[in-house]
């Protein structure tokens, strides 16, 4: 599967550490300023520290405004902890941000990049974040970087700083893909615990649209459905026979992934966005033979469709 890139010209370093704890975030931009001046200043650099929820929401606000009136496509590299329970971060205040409200806040930003977002997210247990993005809603980023489990600050902090500092080095270059380098070079420091994981939102539609199928589409689970609707249709005076509508539930499979896909990688408002991730949507089709094109549905289709958005389906 050949993925897309994204673009930047940004990295923005938040840190929201308690007193008494290693700044890593104040560290790590030390650290990079330096090599980004020594390759003559290819990207700007950010740091800003956060207390509180309230600060958090209005820096990111600031950097969408940033996007929309200068042009800045920030990475955005937040460091603070991750909670124990893995529902969210943990600010230097201990405000709480769960994985909802901060996946609400990038997916604004993400959208007025194009879907370009970058998130890396130097925080204990982060990567649960990538569970709670569906299919159906438009994506919060592009990519995103973050620990599994507990990794020392110190362990954080040098692969961090190697990612940083290959991708710094290497963009611009002919023929070298800087994403894939910085990538082997963090993954070339081993934590002695846990892992810093790489995901995109090209592989999360894939997993989240193989879930669809698998929930909806074995003949238990249309079965059931098809009883629901029928019964729905029967409250607003319709009869329709199971049968029919059972071939009408398969029949809408590539109206959904015509759907999400569109709705997810913003390709309506962003039409450039179906040739990074038209491919995508054709894999799919060609694994579970989802062929059927419909620009005009039938009054029973309509219905369904709208019986299962009520039931977020």
């Amino acid at each position: 599967m050949s993925l897309s890139v994204c673009n930047f010209n940004k990295i923005a370093i938040i840190e929201s550490l308690p007193d008494g704890e290693m700044k890593t975030g104040k560290k790590l931009y030390d650290d990079i300023i330096l090599i980004n001046i020594a390759n003559n200043e290819r990207f700007r650099i950010s740091f800003d520290r956060v207390s509180s929820e309230i600060e958090l929401v209005a820096l990111l606000n600031g950097l969408y405004a940033d996007v929309q009136e200068k042009g800045l496509y920030p990475i955005i590299h937040i460091e603070c902890h991750g909670d124990d329970e893995r529902k969210g971060l943990v600010l230097s205040n201990k405000d709480f941000i769960s994985w909802e409200k901060l996946y609400e806040l990038l997916q604004s930003i993400n959208e007025v990049m194009d879907l370009n977002l970058l998130i890396v997210l130097a925080a204990c247990f982060a990567f649960e974040m990538s569970f709670s993005v569906y299919a159906y809603q438009r994506a919060p980023f592009w990519g995103m970087l973050a620990p599994s489990e507990t990794i020392l600050p110190e362990e954080l902090q040098k692969s961090f700083f190697s990612y940083y500092k290959t991708l710094i080095e290497n963009t611009g270059k002919q023929d070298v893909p800087n994403g894939s380098l910085a990538l082997e070079s963090l993954q070339s420091h081993k934590p002695q615990q846990g892992a810093i994981n790489f995901i995109t939102a090209e592989y999360i539609f894939k997993l989240a649209f193989d879930g669809f199928m698998k929930d909806h589409n074995s003949s238990k689970a249309i079965k059931k459905q098809a009883q629901y609707i029928c019964n729905e249709l029967r409250r607003v005076g319709v009869e329709s026979s199971i049968s029919v509508v059972k071939a009408s539930i398969r029949n809408l499979r590539p109206y959904y992934l015509e759907r999400y896909h569109k709705i997810y990688f913003m390709i309506d408002l962003c039409p450039d966005n179906i040739n990074r991730f038209g491919y995508l949507k054709e894999d799919i089709a060609i694994k579970y033979f989802l062929y059927l094109k419909y620009d005009k549905l039938d009054s029973l289709s309509r219905q369904i469709i709208g019986f299962n958005d009520q039931n977020n389906i």
